[in-house]
């Protein structure tokens, strides 16, 4: 994203009295905010239900993003300052990352979320902004009802920051991908396991939409149509088995999809009755 016109910012002045001033100038000290802060599905900045149009360069929300992935835990600025501009200079790094946590100062309505000194930032853990890839991760680490398997799923409105192509966001995509993905696993059991198959076959077609090359997800969906006895939906499901990895792996279905098949296709499935997994 294009940068957008800054004050000058001394050497060591993060512009942080500055901006503290500013807030409680704009509002008094009973005016609630309401700030929540979306990184999943792609950066926006909500202030109640309806989008806070201040402008944040690129750079500024994947600093704001790795701050929040590490909350709690004080980062350092020669190291933060390496890892965003790897190629630059220590001294022009160092300088960059100051014009950053400006531009964070004037984006964030609140004061209290971020943390620094002279040598390092923090994302604050009792941060007054809510964050939907905290709340993610924090209703996965303990879900275990479906309810809550829901919750989480609803959560996760896409890949954490799909536009920024940083290196070290790549890792924490993955996680948080994985992370969703379990999710979508057990709710697909909680729900077979009920019998409640048709929102089963609803969300294992968003977990094969994240990786149309697993072999086992097909199983799942040809097994669940099988409970319904939909002959016509587990000859579907393994076509496009058959054709995905065909043209991407140039690779036959595997024999237990194949076995899978067969006795499904053939003479239909029980609802009761073992199939392979």
């Amino acid at each position: 994203m294009a940068g957008c016109r800054r004050p000058s910012v001394a050497d060591g002045d993060d512009g942080w009295g500055m901006s503290e001033r500013a807030d409680r100038n704009r509002r008094s000290p009973q005016e609630p905010v309401g700030v929540s802060i979306r990184l999943l599905g792609g950066f926006q900045l909500l202030k109640g239900e309806q989008p806070y149009h201040r402008h944040a360069s690129g750079r500024a929300v994947s600093l704001l993003a790795l701050l929040i992935l590490k909350r709690s835990i004080p980062q350092s600025r020669a190291a933060l300052a390496g890892l965003l501009w790897p190629d630059t200079d220590e001294g022009q790094a160092r300088t960059n990352l100051r014009k950053l946590i400006f531009e964070l100062r004037r984006l964030l309505p609140r004061t209290s979320s971020l943390r620094l000194d002279r040598d390092t930032l923090e994302w604050a853990a009792d941060s007054e902004c809510d964050v939907d890839v905290e709340a993610f991760e924090r209703i996965a680490a303990h879900a275990a009802s479906m309810e809550e398997l829901e919750a989480g799923i609803a959560l996760y409105r896409g890949d954490l920051l799909p536009g920024c192509y940083d290196e070290w966001i790549l890792a924490e995509r993955e996680r948080l991908g994985q992370v969703y993905a379990s999710l979508l696993e057990r709710l697909v059991a909680a729900l077979e396991a009920r019998r409640a198959f048709r929102p089963a076959l609803a969300y294992a077609g968003q977990l094969l939409g994240r990786d149309p090359l697993r072999e086992e997800t097909y199983c799942l969906l040809m097994r669940l149509h099988g409970h319904q006895r939909d002959r016509a939906g587990v000859t579907q499901v393994y076509r496009r088995c058959v054709a995905i990895l065909r043209k991407e792996l140039d690779v036959p279905p595997s024999a237990a999809t194949e076995e899978l098949y067969a006795r499904l296709s053939g003479a239909g499935a029980e609802p009761h009755a073992p199939v392979l997994t």
